[in-house]
């Protein structure tokens, strides 16, 4: 697996994943995902907002 090999971790993926290797843990794995997820939903989360 390429980020076992670029991180020496074999347990990268059940670890920090490749985000928290290349930001060094400054961004997680949970929180990458979050962000995401609500700017994917954002529409729905404020309809009254966006434009018909």
């Amino acid at each position: 697996d390429l980020m076992a090999r670029l991180s020496g971790n074999e347990n990268i993926k059940r670890e920090e994943g490749a985000i928290g290797f290349f930001t060094r843990g400054a961004v997680k794995r949970v929180d990458l995902y979050t962000h995401g997820t609500l700017m994917a939903l954002a529409k729905f989360i404020a309809a009254g907002r966006w434009p018909r």
